[in-house]
């Protein structure tokens, strides 16, 4: 009686060992637990879902090392950053509109399309004038120049030339004025042109004790 229940408890024990062989054999072809510093691989994508508030998952590393490293060049749903700070790559263009000003007696023009925003405009135009001239930028709406310059004539023409940061409000519009008649000829193109502009920061200014060079230097004398 003895030997038959050693025999039954060998069978038994060898049976557990078939089965716990098949349940590993099961478990390694579904994945083992990740092991830290070293390679691991599996046949099916590993999924980590987690209940309650913070990040599923938190990555560390030193400053100048990357907290994760990808093969594909495939773009991850959710994870690539396709807008910065609202806006996407187009808006992040430098998209600058130039306007052609005719020649002519009409010396004032509105510039169409010019939308609410900050930006960075610059302008070059030739009159015809004897005398010293003016061109500017400024808000129809209110009438103020955001930039104006003055161009000395050299008997026939003037040409004018200047530039701005300046901010356009809502329900305002950009024009350009100049002094005189504007210079026709093919020779010469009268333009504006405006680029989009980010947040302005105010700089300052400190009076410098001496100058680092007389004026004769500076002319080359």
């Amino acid at each position: 009686m003895h030997m038959f229940k050693s025999r039954v408890l060998s069978v038994v024990v060898g049976a557990a060992v078939v089965v716990g062989a098949a349940n590993l054999t099961a478990y390694a072809a579904n994945g083992h637990p990740l092991l830290l510093g070293q390679q691991n691989s599996a046949g099916k994508t590993t999924s980590l879902t987690k209940s309650g508030k913070g990040p599923a998952l938190s990555l560390h590393t030193k400053k100048k090392s990357p907290p994760f490293a990808v093969n594909s060049s495939k773009k991850v749903k959710h994870l690539n950053a396709s807008m910065v700070g609202g806006k996407t790559a187009v808006d992040l263009e430098t998209n600058a509109r130039k306007y052609t000003i005719p020649g002519g007696t009409t010396t004032t023009y509105l510039l169409s399309g010019v939308k609410p925003g900050r930006y960075f405009a610059t302008y070059n135009v030739a009159m015809e004038s004897a005398a010293t001239s003016f061109c500017g930028l400024f808000e129809d709406t209110t009438n103020h120049y955001v930039a104006i310059e003055y161009g000395g004539s050299n008997g026939t023409y003037v040409s004018v030339s200047g530039a701005a940061f300046f901010r356009l409000g809502p329900g305002h519009s950009l024009g350009l004025q100049c002094g005189n008649a504007i210079y026709g000829g093919a020779d010469f193109r009268s333009f504006v042109t405006l680029s989009g502009a980010g947040k302005l920061t105010s700089g300052s200014v400190a009076p410098q004790a001496r100058s680092p060079l007389r004026h004769s230097q500076a002319l080359g004398h």
